[in-house]
């Protein structure tokens, strides 16, 4: 009796173990790796999803030995990136979308069909359609073919401070502004820089000013991606270089036309959002420069044969 009695108990325990063993769910078990932002569904919303296409909650993954799923963000939305482990066998799938949801049918439907497709696995009743808003996607077993990047469109409006060498008679702080259209790795702006009056006194108490005021376009090309852009930029301008002083010749005051063509290296980085910081390293070349003077003879100022400019700013892309 007292035997009994010391067994009882121990014979509960192992009964609860094994109701608990039983009530577990699967879930936690499931060889499912899912990293994504915090703003992305998370793992149990996959599984749910793949319980849902497989008409039942799944227990295992049959001959599939591990799936890893990574959610990054981009700058036109969010990619998804699939591996699955299937018989020793590695592939890796790669999905756009620019809502996460969308990327989580995704990687539910091809689960599910590699697990269809799988050795040993009688064909399924097919499954319910997904979201009305989830994109259509064709799976295989085979290894993905690389596919282009779709062309990217958009535009960015910016403000630049500039400082120019070359083209006043000293170093020239300015400010300018642009419109960006942006297509794939190239951009086109239509842009804009002034350079302030700049004095050059003459002997006489008397002083000569000077200004810039030029437009223009700029192509750009991207040359490298990552946490920092890089690109090569070409450029033409227009504009008007305005003298005035009171012994200036042939009058006095002077609006003569301004031409140039350049080229430079720009680099930009995201500073939170759509918000980016520029730096733009840019030599310009004009195509006439004419030589300033007073009183006939002495030459005030003449614009460099090399102007050479630095520009800092910000711009707001989108999309």
């Amino acid at each position: 009796m007292t035997v009994a009695r010391a067994l009882v108990p121990m014979l509960l325990l192992a009964l609860a173990r094994a109701a608990a063993a039983q009530t577990a769910s699967p879930a936690s078990e499931l060889p499912i790796e899912w990293q994504a932002p915090e703003s992305c569904p998370d793992r149990q919303a996959l599984i749910r999803r793949l319980g849902a296409l497989l008409g039942e909650a799944p227990r295992d993954l049959g001959t599939l030995s591990g799936v890893r799923a990574v959610v990054q963000e981009t700058r036109t939305g969010k990619q998804l990136t699939l591996e699955v482990e299937e018989s020793g066998q590695h592939s890796t799938r790669e999905f756009q979308a620019r809502d996460c949801v969308d990327l989580v049918d995704a990687a539910a439907l091809a689960i599910g069909l590699a697990l269809h497709d799988g050795p040993g696995r009688q064909p399924a009743a097919s499954p319910p359609p997904s979201s009305a808003d989830a994109p259509a996607i064709e799976l295989d077993a085979r290894p993905p073919t690389p596919e282009p990047e779709p062309r990217r469109l958009g535009w960015s409006l910016g403000a630049e401070a500039a400082l120019d060498s070359g083209a006043l008679p000293e170093l020239a702080p300015g400010v300018g502004a642009q419109a960006r259209l942006l297509f794939g790795g190239w951009s086109v702006d239509a842009h804009g820089l002034f350079l302030p009056g700049q004095r050059v006194a003459l002997g006489n108490a008397e002083a000569v000013a000077f200004t810039l005021l030029v437009g223009g376009a700029r192509a750009c090309r991207q040359l490298f991606e990552g946490a920092v852009l890089v690109a090569a930029c070409g450029s033409l301008e227009a504009g008007q270089f305005r003298a005035t002083g009171a012994n200036l010749q042939p009058a006095r005051t002077l609006k003569d036309l301004w031409l140039a063509a350049g080229g430079g290296i720009e680099a930009q980085a995201r500073v939170g959002g759509d918000v980016w910081l520029q730096l733009r390293l840019e030599p310009v070349v004009p195509f006439a420069r004419k030589r300033y003077a007073v009183d006939t003879t002495q030459i005030v100022h003449a614009p460099a044969a090399l102007d050479l400019r630095f520009y800092v700013g910000l711009s707001v892309s989108a999309p």
